[in-house]
């Protein structure tokens, strides 16, 4: 079987097919992927929700015809508990559930929330590189998760975040849910962030050392702990949701 789902609550997704591999993101809890490549306890796994591609231990992966499935839902509880052909299970938000496999789920919220009310939720979480849950997240992970918890998926890296999406010309123009794009002296986009509007003032919600709330403006993110920027602004992109 060369597709199925993630039968883990946070599969570790690596750079080489070995334990001390670089983690460059994770597969959530029934996220469904196929296989590329196989080598000795190790499979090579592209996720069929971004297209997202890295190696992952063999023995957390359940091959099962996704066909089979005719409803999915998404837990929206930062850490929810489930009963799970795999054992009783502590699975983080965003994780895929499927009646057909027995895996039982709470019934989804009439009111979605948007991606910063998602983003909140996550407030003091870790920074992770390559984390997407409450355990440890990284800047693109939770911006990621959060427009997906809203129905709309995005890119998993930062600099292909920045690639879609509207242009906003000015700070001044800039709306909650709207993601801001940072980069380095290289002129290359290296971190991302939700804005925030409060009371006409832009703050932005991102993970760097936690998931903070700080202010933003033309220049930048200005750490007021510190008293100096953080990140430099490069440019400002509005995603339909």
């Amino acid at each position: 079987m060369n597709q199925g789902i993630i039968k883990v609550p946070l599969a570790p997704v690596r750079l080489e097919n070995n334990d001390k591999s670089e983690m460059t993101s994770e597969f959530l809890f029934g996220e469904p992927v196929r296989i590329l490549e196989e080598r000795n306890n190790w499979v090579k796994c592209a996720s069929f929700v971004d297209e997202y591609v890295g190696w992952i231990d063999k023995r957390m992966f359940y091959g099962v015809d996704l066909g089979n499935f005719d409803k999915i839902y998404r837990s929206e509880s930062i850490l929810e508990k489930v009963h799970s052909p795999f054992g009783v299970l502590n699975i983080p938000a965003g994780s895929w559930l499927y009646p057909e496999i027995n895996v039982l789920y709470l019934i989804p919220r009439e009111t979605k929330a948007t991606p910063t009310e998602w983003a909140s939720l996550f407030l003091g979480a870790p920074y992770r590189w390559g984390g997407k849950s409450i355990l440890g997240i990284d800047c693109s992970g939770l911006t990621q998760l959060s427009f997906s918890l809203t129905g709309v998926n995005i890119p998993r890296d930062a600099y292909l975040q920045a690639e879609i999406g509207e242009g906003i010309p000015f700070i001044d123009l800039a709306e909650t849910n709207d993601l801001a794009f940072f980069d380095n002296a290289e002129g290359r986009i290296t971190h991302v962030g939700i804005v925030l509007k409060d009371d006409g003032d832009s703050k932005i919600i991102h993970s760097s050392g936690n998931v903070r709330i700080d202010k933003l403006d033309h220049q930048g993110i200005f750490n007021e702990e510190t008293g100096q920027y953080s990140h430099n602004l490069r440019f400002i992109k509005r995603i339909t949701i």
